[in-house]
């Protein structure tokens, strides 16, 4: 009796571990703004699973570090970026954003992201991927749907940027844009189950302001259903160092490029309003405080535009403890004046 009871306690011990350290997926539409430390790695040392939605299925050494989000001056058309990037360059990780995969055949997914090339002095003129859609097989590798390649440019002064509808390095189609050190460029990548020649597209620095507008590239057939994004770190020479950042996954055009976050960035509050602490400490408690006493509707969305709070109060504080860590829009209206805010929960 005490061996079978050491044996169930052992498996309740060993079931429990493994649900603990099973990879989340995101549901769509997904915004990664990478709003994790400065100097930390995505995914650890020779482990499978790292922060947030990433993953990888060759551990080895955890290179890809989350890194502070540039400026982004020249990328019109875009939201207020949140949080912060990530660095990598030459061999190494190859970190996978884990997303429900699109199974029917009308299925659309659209990703976008933006990069800035720091050095590629090292990198030589063979197509190499770094960026695209994929599908875990069952031999635990991934096959690639939509892909983005780089090369070094033949002046040596540059780099161009190449597509695929797949992961393969035969068959690239080359853009003639040759791109410096720092430029900053916007990805969009389409992936469809269609099966046809147009199931795959790429846009480069689009205007993501309106309707989606004639990609730079169009290629497939691709037969995938994709479910993850892959960041490929090939080797030395051919990956430059690069930072990536702002990374969206979703079904329509909209979703990968301009999420509704009620379209606003942030906006100070006016002088009469106080909204303490921000950051909002562990103990999920939010203050609001203005001149007067009057009712003050508040709405909370995270940045996805999606509502995640809505309450009606005079005076008394917020309780926050339904809502994950953090960036989220507050929106607080009183007496026909709305303010909003950036609320971050730490």
């Amino acid at each position: 009796m005490k061996a079978k009871l050491q044996t169930k306690f052992f498996l309740l011990f060993l079931f429990t571990v493994l649900i603990s350290h099973a990879q989340q997926v995101s549901t769509l539409p997904a915004y990664e703004s990478f709003d994790y430390d400065i100097g930390t790695q995505l995914i650890a040392d020779d482990a499978t699973i790292g922060l947030g939605f990433w993953s990888t299925t060759g551990p080895r050494a955890g290179d890809v570090i989350v890194a502070s989000s540039p400026t982004w001056s020249t990328i019109t058309g875009i939201d207020l970026p949140q949080g912060n990037a990530i660095e990598f360059a030459g061999s190494g990780l190859k970190p996978e954003f884990l997303f429900t995969p699109q199974l029917d055949s009308d299925d659309t997914t659209y990703t976008s992201c933006l990069i800035k090339v720091t050095d590629f002095s090292s990198i030589n003129a063979s197509a190499s991927r770094f960026f695209g859609l994929g599908k875990l097989n069952s031999g635990g590798t991934v096959s690639g749907a939509t892909h983005v390649f780089v090369r070094i440019d033949a002046s040596g002064n540059g780099y161009n940027l190449g597509f695929n509808a797949s992961n393969s390095s035969t068959g690239v189609t080359w853009d003639s844009t040759v791109f410096v050190a720092d430029q900053e460029v916007m990805l969009v990548l389409y992936h469809d189950n269609t099966n046809s020649a147009t199931d795959s597209k790429i846009w480069i620095n689009p205007v993501v302001n309106g309707t989606e507008p004639t990609p730079t590239w169009v290629g497939g057939p691709r037969n995938l259903t994709v479910d993850r994004i892959q960041i490929y770190q090939h080797s030395s020479t051919n990956t430059p160092a690069m930072i990536l950042d702002e990374l969206r996954v979703g079904e329509t055009w909209g979703d990968a490029t301009k999420p509704s976050i009620l379209g606003v960035s942030d906006l100070e509050s006016s002088s009469e309003l106080r909204i303490y602490p921000n950051p909002v400490t562990s103990a999920r408690e939010l203050f609001i405080e203005s001149s007067n006493e009057d009712k003050k509707e508040v709405n909370i969305y995270n940045l996805l535009g999606q509502e995640v709070l809505q309450k009606s109060i005079v005076s008394e504080s917020i309780n926050l403890t339904d809502l994950a860590s953090g960036t989220y829009i507050i929106k607080i209206t009183e007496n026909n004046t709305t303010t909003t805010k950036k609320l971050v929960l730490q």
